[in-house]
């Protein structure tokens, strides 16, 4: 009799103890569906110096910058581990300002390119606007905020306790940090706390990584919340500490950066429509990632790929340098030609000098000299020499472009000479896309 009643007893106690122990472990991870719909709100502050050097003199300038994003969100495709590879976004709010030295740049997501489409490609995540290509400022706008997609890589892969730490996935940590390249990284979460339904992640460590070419490390440290009863998260604050390295394309900086993010889930957005959403495609094209560079007076325009990066821009002239898996590739330096009478344009002669002329740089063979096939009115002429630079064998392709109305520009295409073959047809793929606006 006895036994046939403590058996009962401890299979109940036995139970309720598994339960108790179950109850102080948590999955934190989010059930991402096709469809879902989130509203997101980043703010970014920043404040630092950029470190121009020059011999063994290092000069600080004040650099601050200020950020909005307000945009809601919809899932169009995820993973097999559910994670989001694809969403469609529509900003209300897009702009930022960067002021260095006490200059103030703002700048603001155009009318026309709110509508943004977010996706995993070869294991990075680009934006791009399925109206139209955006200009380098709008995809930096875009595509380098805070990156909520790689949140999905802070959670553990398995239920954790209170107190518990786990090493972050390492794309997470690279797209967090907004990385090209993630060298190393020593970050990790730690489960805080769990009150009401809500659990709180601490994020803590140091990283190495690859920007633009550039070398950067960065302290980082964070917390997160998450919704245990709708399994999504819903607040972040981020804090990294950085110091960069000078680039090929950049200067060397130490800057301090602080961003607060938003979550909330609207049951309907009309501007993420199913009829908007289903013309959408599954793959863009490369000319749907392109960037545009438009001459300051709106005279003519050219696309570019990514990989190429604004340096310089005047009134009278603009540098972009070509990277690839971080190494300099390529230099394009642009001059804008004064206007000429319609239907002419520079010499032939000119332009033979202006080559010969260009400080630096010294001419050991001129490889092709002639005109390119160009569109009805249009005048495009190609001077290909080898030469050197600083004792740098280098080849340059330079291209003088008019249009009907007499508007051109020179496009000067720089490469070592070890890099030809790896840089190309690039030069053609710029200057065939050159379009001139029809004059006023």
């Amino acid at each position: 009799m006895g036994r046939g009643v403590t058996w009962p007893v401890m299979l109940l106690v036995a139970s309720i103890a598994g339960t108790s122990q179950a109850a102080d472990r948590w999955q934190l991870s989010e059930a991402t569906q096709k469809g879902d719909l989130s509203r997101i709100r980043i703010e970014m502050k920043l404040e630092g110096h950029l470190l121009l050097r020059s011999g063994d003199k290092t000069t600080q300038l004040p650099l601050q910058a200020t950020a909005r994003h307000d945009f809601v969100e919809r899932v169009v495709d995820v993973d097999q581990q559910g994670r989001p590879t694809q969403t469609v976004r529509h900003y209300d709010t897009a702009r930022a300002t960067i002021t260095v030295h006490g200059v103030p740049r703002p700048r603001e997501l155009r009318p026309e390119r709110k509508l943004q489409v977010v996706q995993t490609l070869r294991k990075r995540t680009v934006s791009y606007s399925p109206q139209g290509p955006m200009s380098r400022e709008e995809e930096e706008l875009i595509g380098q905020h805070f990156n909520t997609l790689a949140l999905g890589g802070v959670f553990p892969e398995k239920e954790v306790g209170l107190g518990e730490s786990w090493r972050l996935a390492p794309y997470a940590v690279q797209g967090l940090c907004g990385l090209d390249a993630l060298v190393s990284h020593e970050v990790q979460g730690t489960l805080k706390s769990v009150q009401n339904n809500q659990a709180t992640v601490r994020i803590t460590g140091t990283v190495e990584g690859i920007t633009a070419g550039a070398e950067v490390r960065l302290d980082v440290s964070g917390k997160l919340s998450f919704d245990l009863q709708q399994k999504r998260w819903t607040s972040v604050e981020w804090n990294q500490k950085e110091q960069r390295t000078q680039g090929p394309v950049s200067p060397a900086s130490k800057t301090e950066t602080t961003i607060h993010v938003q979550r909330d889930f609207p049951e309907k957005a009309d501007a993420l429509s199913d009829e908007i959403v289903s013309g959408l495609p599954a793959t863009p094209d490369e000319a749907a990632l392109h960037l545009v560079f438009r001459e300051p007076k709106g005279r003519w325009e050219f696309l570019y790929d990514r990989n190429w990066h604004l340096v310089t821009q005047t009134d009278q002239y603009a540098v972009l340098r070509l990277i690839e898996d971080g190494e300099l590739l390529g230099q394009l330096n642009i001059t804008y030609l004064p206007r000429a009478k319609r239907g002419e344009h520079i010499s032939v002669e000119e332009l033979q000098k202006l080559v010969r002329e260009a400080p630096g740089f010294r001419i050991e063979q001129v490889i092709q000299s002639g005109e390119v096939p160009a569109e009805k009115g249009c005048w495009i002429y190609r001077l290909s020499v080898v030469g050197r630079a600083d004792d740098l064998p280098i080849v340059q392709n330079v291209y003088a472009i008019a249009g009907p109305d007499g508007d051109q520009v020179l496009m000067a295409f720089t490469t070592e000479v070890s890099q030809v073959e790896r840089f190309g047809v690039r030069d053609l793929a710029i200057v065939g896309s050159v379009t001139f606006k029809p004059a006023k």
